[in-house]
């Protein structure tokens, strides 16, 4: 049982010099001052099972404070009604994890988000008014499942009677295991002007797979593939000429890293987007935000 208290504070300050657009409209700019001062508190809890397995429960609360662009907006006809407060997130989650043998590893978990005093945007006579209103809840699964492939070799053709492995293929050529990670949710909003609609940016599912390479703790090397399905951009969901749909994707990337002296220097380097999907992510008021073409990085880390 492992309970949690911290105490937040987030200040920030805009102060706008130009902005050309509330020039032409005729408007002021803004400024204003923003200081959140929140305590949040936290549980947690696990009970061991044999072999090498637990249940487990934690609630946990987080929140969110405004952003500079919810504090003072940079558009003209938008309003911020009376002083914005941070909005408040409890988390709720219950599974079951465990690696019960060398070569399997797995974690089930089912969760809620509650978001309440949400910081949103509505429209009424032509203009924007950010202010507190809305919450939304999400429900969703969470499943893990890592299997070493090489492993699961070994014991078939390395095992003893007493269920021991000798050293076998996994310590003199490596581990390959086959990852995969699925989540599913729902959720909408159940109060406010977004009542019924879905949060911006929630999928209903999210779906990660792949294999890992690992040898002697000395090389890895990852292929991991990431499926998203379709979101809004928007907590109001719109559609027809002003969609602001983002349809589902996928996109895959190769990373590896190999040990040169000991933990303490590595060698890495990956190719993000390896097939170099053409897709977004993000939608903003002036349009979409695509995706990074296939790109690849290396570099060396220092570890001390």
């Amino acid at each position: 049982m492992v309970p949690g208290f911290r105490m937040e504070n987030i200040w920030q300050s805009v102060d706008e010099k130009i902005n050309q657009s509330k020039f032409a409209a005729g408007q002021p700019i803004g400024t204003q001052t923003q200081n959140n001062f929140v305590p949040l508190i936290g549980l947690g809890l696990e009970y061991r099972l044999p072999p090498e397995m637990a249940v487990y429960a934690n609630v946990s609360e987080a929140y969110r404070p405004p952003t500079f662009a919810q504090a003072v907006p940079t558009g003209p006809n938008i309003r911020v009604s009376g002083n914005l407060q941070e909005g408040t997130v409890w988390n709720y989650e219950a599974g079951l994890r465990g690696a019960p043998t060398d070569w399997l590893t797995f974690d089930t978990s089912g969760f809620c988000v509650d978001y309440s005093n949400q910081i949103g945007e509505t429209a009424q006579g032509g203009v924007n008014t950010v202010s507190n209103s809305g919450r939304s809840r999400v429900y969703g699964w969470d499943f893990l499942l890592q299997v070493d492939l090489v492993g699961v070799a070994d014991e078939m053709l390395h095992g003893n009677p007493e269920g021991e492995t000798t050293a076998g293929w996994s310590h003199e050529y490596g581990s390959v295991s086959f990852y995969t990670a699925l989540t599913l949710q729902n959720g909408n909003f159940i109060s406010g002007p977004n009542e019924g609609k879905t949060p911006q940016y929630l999928s209903n599912y999210v779906y990660k797979t792949g294999l890992i390479y690992e040898w002697q703790s000395k090389v890895k090397a990852s292929l991991l593939g990431n499926y998203v399905g379709h979101s809004y951009a928007s907590d109001n969901n719109l559609t027809g000429s002003d969609s602001r749909l983002i349809p589902a994707y996928n996109v895959w990337d190769l990373t590896w890293e190999a040990r040169l002296w000991n933990e303490y220097v590595s060698l890495v380097g990956g190719i993000n987007n390896l097939f170099n999907k053409q897709y977004y992510a993000r939608i903003r008021g002036d349009g979409i935000d695509p995706a990074m073409p296939r790109n690849w990085y290396a570099g060396l880390k220092i570890t001390f």
